[in-house]
């Protein structure tokens, strides 16, 4: 199962696809060339803002583009509570995270008992315009910082669009979410907590009693963009009204304006949508009613929950358009020729739409390395990041202090010391519980002796078995050597009462040995020995704790388990039969492409257990492509070995990784969904190959943000090979369980694996609890590029990914060519002449995964600068190289 603190099973929040609202030919074709990437800062990942609308052209006219067909009414009804305005005047450009905050001390003791987050969760999911995404949701007790905590994380790190806050906010003695949320609000927003009080009291004069409060946080204090956070009572009947004033019909649109201008948009295209709404509904109303006949109006096509471009039932609708359009529909005012525009509900393109309505621009700007790096630290979780804090009281004690427990959003579990522990990561620190050695010990083989009674001469010698002789008689001083006796020992055994040094059996010679058995010794046993040099005390003598002390640190927390044997080897040496540690991430991996075979069901091959190729399970569409194809030998289309699945599942294996097989899908929406969904719900971290570019068949972002509402982090970045890799994040639906993390990778099998290391493994290190490789910390980096005047406030990003594998300097055995992007070649690296050399595999072209073949590290080539063009680095130079193994 997934990490999580209850191992819950995760349900996928999106609809399936046969569940979704059919699509209109034209609100397909509407999408064309509208998506963008969602604003200018990555954080803002699914925030985007509207260009300027561009006049429709006359239907049957051209205007650049080809006109679109009509818009058929859609067959949803229209939804109103007799207000004016509806969902549909609430633009489809604008998309908004949101974090849910419930602060209550009961469902922080019992989760099923919050109603009010998951109620809250539901409307904005729900809502008809699309235009939210909850990216984080959390119960907290009554406690400022336990709030505080979470609504900074969410502002200042994730940079959520809103916060929403449900209970602490009455009169109660522990109510304290106004005293929380007040001192981070740098921007008060009086009017529109005067205006949900005055809702709320239309509804119940109770809402006297509500203490809520709203404002904007800026992290970076006035002048950046900033994060509207809204405090609600904790009833459900409450929280479901106040997201009726917030999100309802009325004032929707309000919301969203609010929420636009506190991200750093002007909010001129939506308050000129608002203003001509408005104007609508005030000349339009009377003449619906009279004709009885609606048209399609443009000013309500709005996007709803499945992605849907449609307009409202037109039948007695008070939303027809200004002019007299009683018999005939016409198309959506939406520009068809400003390819990359910003401008619609998803960035992605509809997959479900013809190949001319996909983008010719990728809507996803290109980063620097750097910064994917970052957003990926960013949204893994650590293992010690907090989930849970409960506060407790001891029972039948006025005044008992209280106790907090934290619960881990990735909770240890104890593991039985064995080999079974290969790398996995201490989650405790953990102490000896006794001295090592508990008593003095011999550090040779020899005679234990009292030092200052031995002098040189001869002695009799005695064994264990001697002193055990004496005990059982009830000798005096059984436990030890008498005068003129010396105890045989030999290493790592105890020295026996009444001595205190060990005399080396180099230092004795043999004077006297039983030739025959006897009840006290066997044949052959020594009777007498000289010692040829006296010893001072403590001479080859291991003190009691001075290997271990009682008490000590022997490994701390966050300590790797290796393969190497020494740290599983310590936990036995000093007598742990159990540890504490983080369990490993399940990663699953998926490869998508119609054309893909898997070579262990080729033809004349079995899969695992000897099955036929046919009968298992792992038998997608793509093997059933390749077959089809194969038998109607068409002369253009041809099958490829799938190199991706077994390269990865081998490389994370061989990090000690457990891996769930996806196996292969084609490239159609139905089955990359449903495999998609089983890798969430039994994995933490699923990884995709394929799919990922500009291509008609290329489906992982439209399915990542449509079908599984996920949040895309990045789209490409500027490196190679792998610019088109994506990175993602699925909401978990159980309160305790951590967000799913979704690479999308290249299909191209070297740019797979390069990315796998260069980008998931740093991810799977965070996520199991390995320390990170570089000291520097995220706040460091940040102060420093700050210090450094690189960064403002809508580019500060965190810099690379602490997790990262450790980099060696290398010289290059061979020149390499530069490319405008970063690119990881591949190379082995030797130990040659005191330094580490680097030799290329050879051809570095990203479709052949033999250049990964013997590669044991990625040199790191520098970016070609268009103002000193270096086309090549020479054999000799120095380079950084990650290591790979």
């Amino acid at each position: 199962m997934p990490l999580t603190a209850k191992r819950s099973t995760y349900t996928a929040s999106a609809a399936p696809l046969s569940e979704a609202p059919a699509r209109t030919a034209a609100g397909s074709a509407g999408l064309a060339g509208l998506g963008s990437y969602a604003g200018t800062h990555p954080a803002h990942s699914l925030h985007s803002r509207a260009t300027e609308a561009v006049p429709p052209p006359a239907v049957g006219t051209t205007a650049g583009a080809p006109s679109l067909p009509p818009v058929a009414p859609s067959t949803k009804a229209p939804q109103s509570t007799g207000q004016q305005g509806t969902f549909a005047t609430v633009p489809s450009e604008y998309i908004y995270t949101v974090g849910v905050l419930t602060v209550s001390d009961t469902a922080t003791k019992q989760p099923e008992a919050d109603t009010s987050g998951p109620l809250i969760r539901s409307i904005l999911e729900s809502h008809p315009a699309d235009a939210f995404r909850v990216v984080g949701t959390a119960i907290v007790p009554d406690e400022l910082d336990q709030i505080r905590k979470y609504v900074q994380m969410w502002t200042d790190q994730q940079r959520v669009a809103l916060v929403l806050i449900t209970g602490g906010t009455g009169f109660g003695v522990r109510d304290s979410t106004p005293e929380a949320i007040l001192p981070l609000i740098n921007k008060p927003t009086p009017a529109l907590t005067q205006a949900l009080t005055n809702f709320s009291l239309k509804k119940t004069p109770f809402a006297v009693l509500s203490r809520a409060v709203t404002g904007i946080r800026q992290p970076k204090g006035h002048g950046g963009t900033g994060t509207l956070i809204v405090s609600m009572p904790g009833s459900a009947k409450a929280a479901r009204e106040y997201c009726d004033f917030l999100f309802g019909e009325a004032n929707s649109n309000l919301i969203i304006h609010a929420l636009d201008l506190i991200q750093g948009g002007t909010g001129k295209e939506l308050h000129r949508d608002m203003q001509r709404s408005t104007a609508t509904h005030a000349r339009t109303a009377s003449s619906s009613s009279a004709s009885g006949i609606g048209s399609y109006s443009p000013s309500v096509a709005h996007f709803s929950a499945g992605g849907t471009l449609a307009g409202h039932a037109a039948a007695a609708s008070h939303h027809s358009h200004t002019h007299s359009h009683s018999v005939h529909t016409h198309q959506t005012p939406r520009p068809r020729t400003v390819q990359g525009s910003e401008g619609a509900a998803y960035v992605t393109h509809d997959p479900t739409g013809a190949a001319s309505t996909r983008h010719r621009i990728s809507p996803y700007p290109i980063l620097d390395l750097d910064q994917a790096l970052g957003l990926i630290d960013r949204f893994t979780p650590s293992p010690n990041m907090p989930r849970v804090t409960t506060v407790t009281s001891s029972p039948g004690l006025a005044g008992a202090p209280q106790v907090t427990t934290t619960t881990l959003a990735i909770m240890p579990t104890p593991h039985a010391v064995g080999p079974g522990l290969r790398g996995h990561v201490l989650a405790e620190d953990v102490r000896a519980t006794t001295d090592l050695p508990p008593g003095p010990t011999s550090n040779v083989d020899g005679y234990a002796v009292s030092a200052n009674d031995t002098a040189v001469g001869e002695y009799k010698v005695i064994t264990a078995a001697t002193l055990a002789r004496r005990v059982r008689e009830g000798a005096a001083g059984a436990e030890m050597p008498r005068r003129g006796e010396v105890y045989r020992i030999n290493t790592g055994q105890g020295l026996p009462l009444g001595t205190d040094a060990v005399v080396m059996v180099e230092d004795t010679v043999l004077v006297e040995a039983a030739f025959a058995s006897s009840a006290s010794s066997p044949a052959g046993e020594e009777k007498r020995i000289r010692i040829l040099a006296q010893v001072d005390v403590g001479e080859n003598v291991r003190p009691k704790g001075s290997d271990v002390s009682k008490g000590s640190l022997v490994l701390q927390k966050g300590t790797m388990l290796g393969a190497l044997g020494g740290e599983i080897g310590t936990l036995a040496f000093i007598g742990r039969k159990e540890v504490l540690v983080y369990p490993k991430p399940r990663v699953a991996v998926l490869s998508t492409g119609t054309e893909l075979l898997d070579i262990s069901l080729a033809p004349g091959s079995k899969s695992k257990g000897g099955d036929d190729a046919s009968n298992s399970p792992r038998v997608g569409s793509a093997v059933q492509a390749a077959a089809e194809l194969s038998a109607k030998q068409q002369p253009w289309g041809f099958t490829v070995f799938d190199a991706n699945r077994p390269g990865l599942i081998a490389a994370i294996e061989g990090q000690g990784f457990e891996v769930i097989d996806l196996g292969i899908v084609g490239d159609d929406i139905e089955s990359t969904t449903r495999a998609l969904r089983r890798g969430l719900k039994h994995a933490d971290v699923v990884i995709t190959t394929g799919g990922t570019s500009m291509g008609e068949s290329d489906l992982l972002k439209p399915i990542i943000e449509r079908e599984l509402r996920g949040a895309i982090h990045f789209g490409r970045v500027a490196m190679k090979p792998g610019k088109p890799t994506t990175f993602a994040t699925i909401a978990a639906m159980e309160p305790n369980e951590i967000d799913r993390l979704l690479f999308a990778l290249p299909g191209n099998p070297a740019s797979a694996l390069v990315c796998f290391y260069v980008f998931v493994l740093p991810c799977l290190r965070k996520l199991a609890g390995y320390n990170p490789t570089t000291p520097l910390t995220l706040h460091q980096q940040y102060s420093e590029r700050a210090g450094m005047g690189a960064v403002d406030d809508e580019t500060r990003e965190p810099m690379g990914n602490p997790w990262t594998l450790p980099k060696v300097d290398v010289v290059l055995a061979q020149s390499v060519m530069t490319d405008p992007r970063p690119e990881f070649h591949r190379v082995v690296v030797r130990a040659e002449g005191g330094q580490f050399v680097a030799y290329s595999t050879g051809n570095q072209r990203s479709s052949g995964m033999h250049s990964m073949a013997t590669a044991n590290a990625l040199v790191c080539v520098p970016a070609r600068k268009k103002d000193t063009p270096i086309y090549r680095l020479e054999a000799g130079e120095r380079v950084e190289a990650i290591l790979l193994g």
